[in-house]
């Protein structure tokens, strides 16, 4: 009797995939000149839909499948000074990150309705509630150049509200 409820419940249960799978398709050009890694992923073994359209894909057997895609920005700055290796480690540390999102959603869902209710607990504080009218001035910003794209700042440029900057190299 015990082994006819195992296959009985073996015959009406799916099976359970428990990852999300990352597959690069495609390596681009958008209009600004940005790299464009196109990746589909697949969540339990279901194509995760985007805001993309679907791209055609052969599977395994050879024909075409409609899929999503999602795309990842790089430019020469993200891998400056990085081998090929580590410029592969970037982006799978990347396509990780975005499956690690896929993972944790329903988590994450949860933990933003907590956030919202501390919020609003929050906002009511005094901090809050005398702040309105406080004001920030800044004239000035500075920011770090890599010219040569070697990885490492080589000028700092200090810019005024005006458009006008200051240039200052760099010295390890």
């Amino acid at each position: 009797m015990k082994w006819f409820i195992v296959v009985a419940l073996l015959l009406f249960t799916t099976p359970a995939f428990a990852d999300v799978t990352a597959t690069i398709l495609a390596v681009d050009k958008d209009n600004n000149g940005n790299i464009m890694v196109k990746t589909a992923y697949y969540v339990d073994g279901k194509n995760l839909e985007s805001r993309y359209p679907q791209m055609m894909v052969k599977d395994s057997e050879g024909k075409d499948v409609a899929t999503y895609y999602w795309v990842t920005r790089y430019n020469c700055i993200n891998f400056s000074g990085k081998t090929d290796i580590e410029k592969q480690a970037l982006i799978d540390k990347d396509l990780t990150a975005f499956a690690d999102v896929q993972i944790t959603r329903p988590l994450q869902i949860a933990q933003a309705e907590k956030v919202k209710v501390a919020n609003d607990t929050l906002i009511k504080s005094k901090v809050f509630t005398d702040m309105v009218g406080h004001t920030v001035t800044v004239t000035e910003a500075k920011l770090q150049v890599d010219d040569n794209f070697d990885g490492k700042p080589d000028t700092e440029l200090t810019v005024k509200t005006d458009g006008t900057y200051t240039e200052k190299a760099i010295t390890p």
